[in-house]
C-alpha cells in the first residue's frame, strides 16, 4: 500500500481501493487517449485540470469553498488563487464545497449566472483497520484519540471528529501529500504517550499504516460527499 501511494499517489491510492481505473500521465492529452484505447470509459474525468487546455472538455467542474471562495483574492505568489476571480465563468458547473448553507456567496454571485450550482459538506461515511475491519464510531469515544494529516484543511478533518466522535488530544499537521517517515510516526507516537488511538484520513492511511509499530492502534475514516442542488436534488459520493 505504502509503496504503490508513494509511487503513483495517494490520491490515486483511494480510487484504486474503490475500483475506479486511473491513468497517470502528465501529459493530459496523452493519458485521456490511453482511457480510450484501453479502458473503453462512458467518461473520462480530469483531476486538477482547470487550467489545461491541452485537450477540448465536455464540462468544466469548478470546486469553491463555500466559506472562502476567492482565498483573498490574490493570485499566487502573493496569495492561493491560480486565477484570478473572473476565471469562474469558464466553469459550467460550480459545487461549493464544506458548505453551511444553499445560497451562492455574495462575491461569487456576479459570475454565476446560467451556471449549474451545487452545495456540498463532508460526513463519516466507515472507519476502519489494518486488516480491513470496520468499527463502530461508538467504540472510539471515550478513548484517547490523536490525529494526523497531510491535508490542504486539516481544520475540517479535526472539526468532524470533534463533532462526531470527540475532543482529540492532539492533532499531527503535515503539509499536502506528505511524505511519511518511520521517524516522524516513531515522533508522533512517543508525543501522544500511551493508550492513544491514532486516526487519519484515507489519504495518509495508505502511506503510513505499515510504518506504525503493531502494538499502536490506527484507524483511516472513509468520508462521503454528499451534494445537493439549488433544485433540492441530493448525491452521496
Amino acid at each position: 500500500d505504502r509503496l504503490f501511494a508513494e509511487t503513483f499517489g495517494d490520491e490515486v491510492a483511494i480510487f484504486r481501493e474503490e475500483g475506479i481505473p486511473v491513468v497517470v500521465d502528465a501529459k493530459r492529452g496523452r493519458g485521456a487517449r490511453l482511457a480510450a484505447e484501453i479502458l473503453n470509459p462512458t467518461d473520462i474525468l480530469l483531476d486538477d485540470a482547470f487550467q489545461n487546455n491541452s485537450l477540448r472538455k465536455d464540462i468544466d467542474i469548478l470546486l469553491l469553498d463555500y466559506k472562502t471562495p476567492f482565498a483573498g483574492g490574490k493570485v499566487l505568489p502573493l496569495g492561493a488563487l491560480r486565477e484570478k476571480p473572473e476565471a469562474v465563468k469558464r466553469a459550467d458547473v460550480i459545487i461549493f464545497t464544506r458548505s453551511e448553507g444553499e445560497r451562492v456567496p455574495g462575491e461569487v454571485s456576479r459570475f454565476t449566472t446560467g451556471k449549474r450550482i451545487y452545495f456540498s459538506r463532508h460526513e463519516f461515511s466507515a472507519i476502519y483497520g489494518r486488516r480491513g475491519e470496520t468499527i463502530d464510531m461508538d467504540e472510539l469515544k471515550g478513548r484517547k484519540i490523536a490525529l494526523y494529516s497531510g491535508i490542504a484543511y486539516p481544520v475540517s478533518f479535526e472539526g468532524m471528529v470533534a463533532r462526531d466522535i470527540c475532543i482529540p488530544i492532539a492533532s499531527f499537521r503535515y503539509s499536502d501529500h506528505h511524505r511519511y517517515t518511520a521517524v516522524s510516526i516513531e515522533s508522533m507516537v512517543t508525543a501522544a504517550g500511551k493508550d492513544v488511538i491514532f486516526l487519519t484520513t484515507e489519504k495518509d492511511w495508505f502511506k503510513t499504516h505499515e510504518l506504525f509499530p503493531t502494538e499502536v492502534e490506527v484507524y483511516a475514516v472513509k468520508i462521503k460527499m454528499e451534494i445537493k442542488g439549488i433544485n433540492g436534488l441530493t448525491k452521496k459520493i
